[in-house]
């Protein structure tokens, strides 16, 4: 994958994010909210959830939410196969996972080049996102973790 909007070290205004796919839809999330990447642990589905909510599991002592953003974000329905991955994401008190076709890079972005503008991000991922960045291949949605948090535990 091509990065244009790479940044260099020395620039303050700049964060590292996780890029990973979900659906065919790239999206990145701040390092400092990835807590673990693990290949998915069998899940309890638990009843009277929501749709986006594909059950929990135990990961040493701890339960653990997973969310299915591609349902969430209405990206279409899609079994988890043998590449899927869930990233752990959020503060200790509150992390939960969320399922990753696949995890594509780490990367910088530059704070200035994160493009805010709701009118061209999809109104179902606004909640979740804080903006995107253009790449050659397509957009990359900046997961917005309180925004997506919120939502799991509302």
């Amino acid at each position: 994958m091509n990065r244009d909007h790479e940044a260099s070290d020395a620039d303050e205004n700049a964060g590292r994010y996780t890029v990973f796919s979900c659906r065919g839809q790239d999206f990145a999330v701040e390092i400092t909210s990835v807590r673990e990447v693990l290949e998915p642990p069998r899940r309890t589905r638990l009843p009277n959830t929501k749709s986006f909510m594909s059950g929990v599991f135990s990961l040493r002592g701890r339960i653990y939410s997973v969310v299915d953003l591609g349902r969430l974000l209405n990206l279409g329905e899609k079994k988890a196969t043998g590449n899927t991955l869930i990233l752990i994401i959020g503060k200790p008190e509150e992390a939960f996972g969320i399922f990753a076709d696949r995890v594509e890079d780490m990367i910088t972005i530059e704070e200035k080049k994160i493009m805010k503008t709701s009118d061209n991000i999809p109104e179902e991922f606004r909640p979740f996102t804080s903006g995107y960045i253009e790449q050659d291949s397509g957009k990359i949605y900046i997961i917005n973790v309180p925004g997506l948090i919120k939502q799991v535990t509302g």
